[in-house]
């Protein structure tokens, strides 16, 4: 080709500015227009794999109306553009948009359009959709494809390789908004299996190492708002999933330890300066961030469920109170505000840790309690919710009926060896 511009990317070039790749990605569209009919493939991959228009949208520097003209070109001269080409990873175009997280809103509606599937899974079985992992972009994707794409309705239920549906994923991000979106364009609640707490520890335990008081209190309300979405549309966990999501709160401190509820340590908010900083941090014009940790995190829970217009927010805004503490006693102040979050109505709702849980969670201290749960678990079907509890109170009864006669019988073994008979 003259001018020392070449049609595509070959594998041994080091200068990129001479590829149809690097044109279209930087809007040199005169440039795009001469490669393509110089005979520029418009599908030919880079050496990632990368299509022009793959690599132009994952830069996000490309405007849809480069992205517009390339395709008027492609059309002139006859040269289809594989919209849903896949790269190495089996992604599309679409996939590209979605994930680049620029919320390039025009450009997917170009994509749906020009014939992109809006179904297409990559090598890891996720669809577009499963890539949209806020809020807004999800948003974005599933209304242009209600306009753009009436005649390839997504599969909002359709399920990765792992076998999680996307609005598992929103749960285990624990993203309530857009759990909210899924749910309001119909994702169906009746085949949703809530994530394991394995689940929440994989994807939370380094954040949680890493972000400090913000990122647990931070999850605590966003669990309880998800929670209440979940509830709002029928959903209600089972027995299993209560107690393996109380399980995950307690070992990982968002909840008060036995000793520090039952007021055996030294009352950490005495602290001067976390005194005086945590009046200053007001949930509203009545309440501050002190008042709410002199109380056990059930009245100060009841105390927030009461309060009108309550910005928790600031809970976790606020740095400075937390910041006066030591390593103890900031983690027994965090676990305190993080069970009244989950023991409250903050969130509009009812409270996750409600007086079923609490007691199911006083329970769990009990190490013979939890072994027989776990083995019921592998015998009993989730729906027998009400036949697990009972079953539990009757082997409870039967266990209590047998340590008895045990110690009768041991004291009556001593008494019959030291008693001599006449």
């Amino acid at each position: 080709m003259g001018n020392g511009l070449q049609k595509n990317f070959p594998p041994d070039d080091r200068s990129p500015g001479k590829s149809l790749h690097w044109a279209l990605s930087n809007r040199l569209h005169k440039l795009v227009k001469l490669l393509l009919r110089r005979g520029a493939d418009p599908n030919a991959p880079d050496r990632e794999g990368f299509t022009p228009l793959q690599r132009a949208i994952r830069r996000g520097f490309c405007h849809v109306d480069a992205l517009e003209r390339f395709f008027e070109v492609c059309d002139q001269l006859n040269r289809r553009v594989l919209v849903d080409a896949r790269d190495g990873s089996g992604r599309t175009a679409l996939h590209h948009a979605l994930a680049s997280m620029s919320r390039q809103r025009n450009v997917v509606e170009l994509l749906l359009r020009r014939g992109a599937d809006p179904n297409a899974a990559d090598h890891r079985g996720w669809r577009p959709l499963h890539v949209a992992r806020n809020s807004a972009i999800a948003w974005i994707f599933l209304d242009a494809c209600r306009r753009e794409a009436a005649d390839r309705p997504v599969q909002i239920d359709a399920r990765d390789g792992s076998g999680r549906m996307p609005l598992q994923s929103a749960v285990v991000d624990l993203d309530p908004h857009l759990a909210r979106v899924l749910l309001n364009y119909g994702a169906d609640l009746s085949n949703f299996d809530f994530p394991t707490s394995d689940d929440l520890a994989k994807k939370w335990l380094p954040r949680l190492k890493e972000g400090g008081q913000k990122v647990k209190m931070l999850l605590a309300y966003n669990f309880l708002v998800l929670y209440g979405i979940l509830a709002e549309r029928g959903y209600s966990m089972d027995l299993m999933t209560d107690l393996r999501i109380m399980k995950f709160f307690e070992d990982h401190g968002f909840l008060v330890k036995k000793s520090a509820a039952s007021g055996d340590d030294e009352h950490w908010y005495d602290n001067e300066e976390f005194a005086r900083e945590a009046k200053k941090t007001r949930l509203n014009s009545s309440l501050s961030l002190y008042d709410l940790v002199r109380l056990r995190p059930g009245d100060a829970a009841r105390l927030v469920s009461r309060q009108e217009h309550c910005d928790i927010s600031s809970l976790w805004r606020s740095r400075a109170p937390w910041n006066c503490l030591s390593d103890e006693s900031r983690e027994a102040g965090i676990a305190h505000v993080c069970e009244t979050i989950l023991r409250s109505g903050c969130a509009g709702t009812r409270p996750f840790m409600d007086p079923r849980r609490c007691e199911l969670r006083r329970l769990m201290k009990e190490d013979l309690f939890y072994i027989w749960l776990t083995a019921a678990a592998s015998i009993l079907d989730r729906r027998r919710e009400s036949l697990l509890i009972d079953f539990f109170v009757q082997m409870s009864a039967v266990i209590v009926c047998i340590t008895l006669v045990y110690i009768f019988s041991l004291c009556n073994l001593e008494i019959t060896r030291f008693v001599k008979p006449r």
